[in-house]
């Protein structure tokens, strides 16, 4: 099985590097993730919390490695990268998770977000320019979380 999952991250890795391509619309395509609920434009947390409403899911990726399992959803938004983390923070704020801030650089922000008994949620957020059905997609933000099993 790990032998399939790198062949298909190798051809994704490769793919990369080729011409920018239309974005589809995520409503196409079911995803599955085996501790976190998927719906367009909202991602549950294992704990429960969601976060809404902040852009477009693009990509959910169900990832392993040496340090375990992990579900990573990629969404794009309209909106600047530090407006989309500022909604995403008071959504989680309510929630009880405390945020620690790892980078700060113009055009990426990570941070962790954190709540006592649960796995901490790592978000990226960058400055991401890419033509989305008509549409400038002016961020995107990776939330990464270990998966319980």
């Amino acid at each position: 099985m790990k032998g399939i999952f790198s062949v298909f991250a190798a051809s994704v890795f490769l793919l990369a590097g080729c011409e920018p391509a239309t974005v589809s619309a995520v409503s196409d395509v079911q995803y599955a993730s085996k501790d976190a609920t998927l719906e367009l434009n909202r991602i549950q947390l294992p704990d429960g919390s969601e976060i809404s409403s902040v852009g477009r899911l693009f990509q959910y990726q169900f990832l392993q490695n040496d340090r375990g399992e992990f579900d990573r959803y990629t969404i794009h938004s309209n909106d600047s990268l530090m407006s989309v983390e500022g909604s995403v923070f008071a959504q989680l704020a309510k929630a009880g998770y405390a945020r620690r801030v790892r980078v700060d650089t113009p055009g990426r922000f990570v941070v962790n977000y954190i709540k006592k008994g649960t796995a901490p949620v790592t978000a990226t957020y960058t400055e991401h320019t890419v033509k989305a059905e008509g549409s400038t997609v002016k961020s995107r933000v990776i939330f990464t979380w270990k998966a319980a099993g």
